[in-house]
C-alpha cells in the first residue's frame, strides 16, 4: 500500500515539475517525452489504466524476448477440378479420361512432396443426370478412383479420406435439363452439366511458424555473505 501511494506521489510531482510525461494508451505505459518509460522510486515501471500485462512488454522494464519457438498452426486449402474445363472422367464411368490422369497425377506429385500435411479429403459429385442412388455409387467410385492416384505419387493412404455425395449441391443440372431432352439432345445435355460433374479436394496443413514472445526478466538472488554470519565459538570458549 505504502509502495503505491509513494508511486503516485512521485508521477504526480513529475508532472506539475513541468508536464513532461503522458499516458501511452497503446502500450499501457507512462512515457516520458523522450520515449522512456516512467519509472518509480523502487524502479518499477509505471503503468497506465489501459496495461495489459499479456500484451503490454518493454526492454527496459525487465521484459525480455525469449527463444523464438515454433508454434502450430493449421491452414485448410480447397481445390475443385470439374469436366466444365477438361474433361476428367469418362461420362457415366469411374474411369479417368487422359487428361484427367495427367491432371490427377500432376496434382497428386506436388501433395506428396508436401510433409506438412495432415489430412486431405477428397468428395466426387454428378451431375443429376440418371438415378439418385447411381450417382451416388458413382461419385463415391470416382473419389475412390482419385485416391489410388494420389497414392501412387508418394501420398500417404492414411490420410487420405474419399465421400461420394452424386448429385447434391447440384448448380446447372436443373437448368440443363429443362433446356434440353435427354432423347434429342443427349450430347448437348452432358455438355451443359459438366460443371456438376465435380471432384473437391480439401487439404490441411499442420504449419510451424516461428513466434518471439516477451518473458520477464527476474534477477537471481545475490549470493551471501559468510563473512557477516555469526562464527561458530572456538575451541576451549
Amino acid at each position: 500500500m505504502r509502495k503505491n501511494v509513494f508511486s503516485g506521489v512521485w508521477l504526480a510531482l513529475c508532472v506539475l515539475a513541468g508536464n513532461v510525461y503522458a499516458e501511452d494508451a497503446t502500450h499501457g505505459f507512462v512515457m516520458s517525452i523522450y520515449g522512456h518509460a516512467l519509472k518509480s522510486a523502487y524502479g518499477d515501471c509505471v503503468h497506465t489504466a489501459y496495461y495489459d500485462p499479456q500484451h503490454d512488454k518493454r526492454v527496459e522494464c525487465g521484459d525480455v524476448e525469449s527463444t523464438p519457438v515454433e508454434v502450430p498452426q493449421t491452414v485448410v486449402e480447397t481445390v475443385t477440378m470439374s469436366d466444365a474445363g477438361d474433361v476428367l472422367f469418362n461420362f457415366d464411368a469411374a474411369t479417368l479420361t487422359p487428361t484427367g490422369v495427367s491432371k490427377i497425377n500432376e496434382f497428386g506429385k506436388k501433395l506428396g512432396k508436401q510433409p506438412d500435411i495432415t489430412s486431405i479429403t477428397i468428395d466426387g459429385y454428378t451431375d443429376a443426370i440418371g438415378s439418385s442412388q447411381y450417382n451416388l455409387k458413382l461419385s463415391a467410385n470416382r473419389a475412390a478412383a482419385v485416391k489410388q492416384f494420389f497414392i501412387k505419387n508418394g501420398v500417404p493412404a492414411a490420410i487420405i479420406t474419399t465421400h461420394g455425395y452424386g448429385e447434391k449441391d447440384t448448380k446447372v443440372s436443373t437448368d440443363c435439363m429443362k433446356k434440353y431432352s435427354l432423347k434429342k439432345k443427349r450430347s448437348d445435355l452432358i455438355a451443359c452439366a459438366a460443371p456438376d460433374r465435380r471432384v473437391v479436394f480439401t487439404i490441411v496443413h499442420n504449419k510451424h511458424v516461428e513466434k518471439t514472445v516477451m518473458v520477464k526478466q527476474t534477477a537471481s538472488a545475490p549470493e551471501p555473505d559468510v563473512s557477516q554470519l555469526p562464527q561458530p565459538p572456538a575451541d576451549g570458549q
